[in-house]
């Protein structure tokens, strides 16, 4: 996170069009107020692709689930500087039985935290995609010993999807939500 203030403002209700507030319907209704939907209901094309493809990263067609999404998710925030979706995938990750352990070994990868080797894996697979857009012959192998074909290309695509919210959110300056986690790691001083 590196702005203190938007770039583009949150939409508030009294700006809310009737396409707006139909998109905002189908939002669940946690997120209605969540700063990143409400500076994406300025643009509903863009809101529309955006949740739809969140709802297939979150729904349960995706095969990767729980604890293991969670992973994903976190690793690739906290590399992303995605302050924002650290946030509230914090919270999240506590609900699936991350630990404050495993949280903070998350983000720094810490040599005293001994992972699984399937944990291991997801980790190394966000590291590689994130520095590189790709997942070495010997991590895809290592995936293969824990995830199915399916659950491998949900890895690929969670990681992305999270990559992708999270330059959204820090490329627009949306700010962390009132409530969620802060985070002081995850803020560049300006």
């Amino acid at each position: 996170m590196r702005l203190r203030t938007p770039r583009i403002p949150p939409l508030p209700d009294t700006e809310l069009n009737a396409e707006q507030r139909d998109i905002l319907d189908s939002v669940h209704p946690l997120a209605r107020n969540a700063n990143l939907f409400r500076t994406m209901l300025r643009f509903p094309e863009a809101m529309k692709g955006l949740t739809a493809w969140g709802r297939y990263i979150q729904g349960r067609k995706n095969d990767l689930q729980g604890r293991f999404k969670e992973i994903v998710i976190l690793r690739t925030a906290y590399r992303g500087k995605a302050a924002y979706e650290w946030s509230h995938h914090h919270r999240i990750g506590r609900e699936t039985g991350l630990t404050d352990g495993e949280l903070l070994a998350l983000k720094d990868r810490r040599p005293d935290h001994c992972w699984n080797r399937a944990d291991a894996v997801l980790i190394a697979a966000c590291d590689e995609l994130m520095a590189d857009d790709f997942i070495s012959d010997a991590t895809w192998e290592e995936m293969a010993r824990h995830f199915s074909p399916k659950e491998m290309v949900d890895i690929v695509l969670t990681s992305g999807h999270y990559a992708q919210v999270g330059r959204i959110v820090n490329a627009l300056g949306i700010q962390i939500d009132e409530g969620a986690h802060f985070d002081p790691d995850l803020v560049d001083p300006i």
